[in-house]
């Protein structure tokens, strides 16, 4: 799971990274590895956009969107 929230920070699976280590590792997932996207409700739309983009530039489209992290 990556989840991005109001502060502009992802976690990876529950642990903070960077945004250029989160696009190494997505970089790395299998393309048939399903990816769960989470943002917070209050977070900036552009992080999120950001996410797809890398996913989209390696061609990966097994993803879904949740729309708010759970606290």
């Amino acid at each position: 799971t990556v989840c991005v929230n109001i502060e502009y920070e992802y976690t990876l699976d529950g642990n903070k990274i960077n945004k250029d280590d989160l696009k190494d590792k997505i970089m790395q997932i299998d393309d048939k590895t399903q990816v769960q996207l989470a943002s917070d409700g209050d977070a900036k739309f552009s992080s999120f956009i950001e996410i797809l983009d890398i996913l989209k530039s390696k061609n990966h489209e097994n993803f879904t969107i949740q729309t708010e992290v759970k606290k």
